[in-house]
């Protein structure tokens, strides 16, 4: 049975978010929820409530301020994403980390998880913050340009200090494998604490039900991995 949530949207110090937290225990950390680049739609709010549900305080920064694309809309989505930057939204994380330990009452043991554009975000904040665990699932420009956000993120795996857990389908037609294997390779050269899982039978977006490439199966397995990874990389 799944942990009891609470679940309301907030207004933090730079922009609105959706907050979940358990109901029966103490929280054991933050964790971000990046979103894709649709909204913080009904999927979003789920994996927000369902990160809560293992016991931790979670925000999704609502980076388009109430807008929703449907998933067949990727012009009209992508369009809403000009103005954003890698600076911008990473401000957004810290003042939802902010408001989880500060207004939520949780411990300061900070993690982020993030999906497509919310994934590269995820990443990326391993390496600009210092946050215990960042989990990304098919994170979309890690390791190339992504329009005008900034300089992939692999760029500057270097600097990370906390673990990243990545999730790709093995049949993504959006993140070739070759793209994969040189996250992995900087990764494992700057001896950096990671794990990489790909999904043969998986596309992209196999982890949202509301998606043409869900696979219930994959979804599953990652989750229960993503599970593990912060209970224990988020340990108190």
């Amino acid at each position: 049975m799944q942990r009891p949530v609470t679940a309301e949207f907030v207004q933090t110090a730079t922009r609105r978010a959706y907050l979940a937290r358990p109901t029966d225990l103490e929280p054991r950390g933050v964790v971000v929820v990046a979103m894709e680049i649709f909204g913080i739609n009904d999927h979003i709010r789920a994996v927000t409530e369902d990160i809560a549900a293992l016991g931790y305080v979670a925000l999704a920064p609502d980076f388009l301020d109430g807008q929703l694309f449907d998933y067949t809309d990727l012009a009209g989505a992508r369009g809403a994403l000009a103005g954003l930057t890698d600076a911008g939204m990473l401000a957004d994380l810290d003042a939802a980390w902010d408001h989880g330990v500060r207004v939520a009452g949780a411990p300061a043991a900070l993690g982020a998880l993030g999906f497509c554009m919310g994934g590269r975000l995820a990443y990326l904040a391993a390496c600009a913050r210092p946050i215990r665990a960042a989990v990304a699932y098919y994170g979309g420009g890690i390791a190339v340009d992504a329009r005008s956000f900034g300089p992939p993120p692999v760029s500057r795996t270097a600097e990370m200090t906390g673990a990243v857990l990545l999730h790709f389908g093995g049949r993504d037609s959006f993140i070739p494998m070759d793209r994969v294997a040189a996250i992995q390779a900087a990764l494992r050269e700057g001896g950096k604490d990671h794990t990489v899982a790909v999904y043969p039978r998986a596309g992209h977006g196999f982890h949202c039900p509301d998606r043409a490439d869900f696979d219930a199966v994959s979804s599953v397995q990652a989750w229960g991995v993503t599970a593990a990874f912060l209970a224990g990389r988020m340990a108190v």
